[in-house]
């Protein structure tokens, strides 16, 4: 698809009538059966893990205890799954992710309506550098999002890289003369330390 002038990816699920979102512990055991290696279902359980923990502490609830509604969708843990599954398939050994704009106004949640960032996305930001923005952007960053950088992102991009691929996905609003598009850069890195080299980072 097209968003503004570039050309990119976007991915959509055929998915059958689901229940409006679901227990934590629900989405755990579908991602602990999901049949992805390993590594993958441990991060994607730590990702629902530090939304329930978000939200729980917004709602005074035990994590536990949370519903999540619209992250307990079934895109939603597509959406997680298949981004850190794709992460490894790419051999990133670290993901990198500099200054989010989070959009502005309001968002229509499961809760009513709420300012933009919502809650538990601006919990999961929190320590992360974030810019509101840009004018009449909506909604940017979203709870799924912000607990994929919650868990995934080490840091900021480093000052110096080397790109090996670049790649756009679409977000599904479109906005005028404004590309709605995630960019992703694989790179390379000078890893410092013990076994100094090359490390493949993902850079957002």
């Amino acid at each position: 698809v097209r968003r503004g002038d570039l050309v990119c990816w976007k991915v959509d699920f055929a998915i059958p009538p689901q229940p409006h979102g679901r227990h934590v512990s629900t989405i755990r055991k579908i991602v602990a059966a999901s049949g992805a290696p390993e590594p993958v279902r441990a991060a994607a359980d730590a990702v629902f893990w530090a939304i329930a923990t978000a939200e729980g502490e917004i709602h005074g609830l035990a994590p536990e205890k949370v519903h999540l509604h619209e992250v307990g969708a079934v895109d939603a843990i597509l959406d997680v799954v298949g981004v850190i599954w794709g992460l490894a398939e790419l051999g990133v050994e670290e993901v990198r992710c500099g200054v989010l704009r989070t959009g502005d106004g309001t968002v229509h949640a499961a809760h009513g309506i709420l300012p933009v960032p919502a809650p538990a996305t601006l919990k999961l930001l929190e320590g992360h550098v974030m810019r509101p923005g840009p004018e009449g952007a909506g909604e940017l960053v979203t709870p799924t999002g912000a607990g994929l950088v919650r868990v995934l992102s080490a840091g900021p991009p480093p000052a110096e890289y080397t790109p090996l691929r670049t790649g756009y996905g679409a977000g599904t609003k479109d906005f005028a003369g404004r590309a709605n598009a995630l960019r992703i850069i694989l790179a390379e890195v000078e890893s410092v330390g013990a076994g100094d080299g090359r490390e493949r980072v993902a850079l957002l």
